[in-house]
């Protein structure tokens, strides 16, 4: 009998880490397909309360109503795509002067490695040479796969706003559609999963769009008094980068100090940028992302970091931006399944107030202890009930 329910055991723990391969490997191979709906999904959420106004409000038809809210959207993303455009093409204009700035750090680079590593100039140059008949070399290729994959986002892009239009528009039919996928009995948990999810990826979205503003405004504002050049540019870019949890800023970082160094031949802005995007990090760590984004999904750390990580794996730059939100999806459905509640307790952040001292972080307690204080309470428990 023990025998057959280990083997039960055994038969639903490999049954469960096939069918977890199965949607990972799955996510893998169509994540070009799925993350567009995801983000149309979040979109929709967020755009259907600008929905509702023009609908119930100014009196618009449904069709009218959803085609000015989508367009509106767009309209706000085209801008901000034209805006940052508009500064690359600032930047490419300074080209001769960051020419002159690269070289001047270059040479400064080639005098420390003499110095400190004893490379000669002749071997450094030769080692360059190279370097620039393999980026040579592949030039061609490279350029080819980066129109193939401007082409492409763009193409999603597109898709997104269009199924973000459709789910809008048939928001109904989808809604009646998952309700008879359950059984009757069950209607009811489904409209309260629903509308948590809503709640939730409403205040997550809405919540990171105001932590975007904040830190776009606070960092154009601190490079511009330090004296970093393009700084409206910077701040924007370090904004919609800190969107990624956690690797996000120091993407933003680095592409900063190049920025800094390409702009400049004086070391110190660059040196004071690195300190003061530490700075806005740290506040916006534990004072904003707390208080506006966090608050709105309860996801403690180590899930966060493993979602970002585990989407990044799966569907690049995409994967870990989407990783968070689709996380407090999980855990709301988590927490309303009986038999997955324990992952969505996995996924929270509520810390435990006591924990079991026979678990191995506990007290440092012998065997002899051990099986002395079970024997008193067995021993206990028999009186009581005698």
């Amino acid at each position: 009998m023990e025998s057959r329910i280990k083997s039960e055991k055994l038969t639903g723990l490999a049954s469960l880490f096939f069918i977890v391969g199965m949607v990972f490997l799955f996510i893998y191979l169509a994540h070009q397909i799925i993350f567009p709906f995801i983000m149309a999904f979040f979109i929709a959420i967020v755009l259907r309360p600008v929905v509702v106004f023009f609908n119930k409000k100014l009196r618009f038809p449904s069709v009218i109503a959803v085609l000015l809210s989508v367009t509106l959207s767009v309209i706000v993303v085209a801008g901000v795509l034209f805006f940052l455009s508009w500064q690359l093409t600032t930047f490419m204009d300074d080209l001769p002067q960051i020419r002159e700035h690269l070289n001047h750090h270059f040479q400064h680079a080639q005098s420390w490695l003499y110095q400190t590593f004893h490379i000669s100039y002749r071997d450094q140059k030769d080692y360059m040479t190279q370097i620039r008949e393999g980026n040579m070399a592949g030039g061609q290729i490279i350029s080819g796969t980066v129109l193939n994959s401007f082409t492409g986002k763009m193409f999603n892009t597109v898709l997104i706003f269009v199924y973000a239009f459709l789910m809008l528009l048939y928001r109904k039919l989808l809604f009646n559609f998952f309700l008879k996928l359950v059984p009757m009995s069950q209607h009811r948990t489904l409209q309260e999963i629903m509308f948590e999810i809503k709640v939730v990826i409403r205040g997550y979205i809405v919540g990171l769009l105001t932590e975007l503003c904040i830190v776009a405004v606070v960092t154009s504002v601190g490079l511009w008094f330090i004296g970093v050049e393009y700084f409206v540019f910077l701040g924007i870019m370090t904004a919609i980068l800190n969107m990624i949890p956690y690797i996000g800023i120091i993407l933003a970082t680095i592409i900063s100090v190049f920025i800094g160094l390409i702009s400049s031949t004086n070391l110190t802005p660059v040196i004071w940028l690195v300190i003061f995007n530490s700075v806005v990090h740290i506040l916006d760590a534990n004072i904003l992302s707390p208080r506006i984004v966090a608050s709105k999904v309860s996801i403690n750390a180590l899930a966060s970091i493993s979602g970002v990580v585990i989407g990044g794996t799966l569907a690049g730059v995409s994967g870990m931006f989407l990783a968070i939100p689709v996380l407090a999806i999980l855990k709301v459905i988590f927490d309303r399944v009986d038999g997955l509640k324990p992952w969505g307790y996995l996924l929270g952040d509520d810390m435990p107030k006591t924990v079991n001292w026979l678990m191995i972080d506990g007290p440092d307690i012998s065997d002899a202890q051990v099986s002395d204080e079970v024997t008193t309470e067995s021993t206990d428990e028999k009186k009581k009930k005698d």
